[in-house]
């Protein structure tokens, strides 16, 4: 009989809207662009974290969506918990801005951006995460896929924790992060169980 896990929180950030735990948190009533409206976000939240603005699009979504999904106190072990996300452009625009750049002179700022699995170096850093991580490149959101690779993280691993979902950069106009929190134990009566409806439900709502 499998194990069963259970998401304690989720997050999710589109161009249109910010929802915690099911809850709409903020609308982008201005309808900003990707920049000001995660920089929008960024105040609201009152993050002090000044390296945020230096990220390249990819990092600057996941790393905000981490920090809503987390807050400022974390309650779980830094050594036990794990990061399994995964999107389908990969640093697509990244890329292509640094190729521009490449006509005048190479940013370094840019090329450090130009891997996937840097916004998972950004949450680690921050929050002084050792376990595990994984980064999939996948041709669309794949909810067994995602439920398959992390119940495999708790069943084969001490991980007690684990940040995972998808977090994907098209264009400024097209990009989304959901983010779940999954742990081995239930903390609250509004927590769901880690399964493959109920990744699609919350990332569909």
């Amino acid at each position: 009989m499998s194990n069963t896990y259970y998401i304690n929180n989720y997050v999710k950030i589109k161009p249109e809207y910010v929802v915690i735990k099911g809850d709409t948190h903020l609308h982008n009533s201005d309808e900003l662009d990707f920049r000001g409206f995660t920089k929008f976000i960024y105040k609201h939240h009152k993050l002090q974290y000044p390296k945020f603005f230096k990220m390249d699009e990819h990092s600057r979504l996941g790393f905000l969506a981490a920090n809503l999904l987390l807050g400022t106190e974390l309650h779980f072990n830094n050594e036990q918990t794990a990061l399994l996300l995964m999107n389908a452009e990969s640093t697509l625009l990244t890329d292509m801005q640094y190729q521009e750049s490449i006509n005048n002179i190479p940013s370094p700022a840019l090329f450090v951006y130009t891997l996937p699995n840097i916004v998972m170096g950004e949450i680690a850093i921050k929050y002084n995460l050792k376990g595990e991580n994984i980064f999939l490149v996948e041709p669309s959101f794949d909810a067994q896929k995602l439920h398959d690779q992390v119940t495999l993280l708790f069943d084969t691993t001490q991980t007690q924790s684990c940040i995972t979902g998808w977090v994907n950069v098209e264009s400024p106009e097209s990009y989304q992060a959901v983010l779940y929190l999954v742990e081995r134990i239930a903390n609250s009566q509004k927590c769901i169980t880690f399964e493959q409806s109920n990744i699609e439900r919350t990332f569909h709502l």
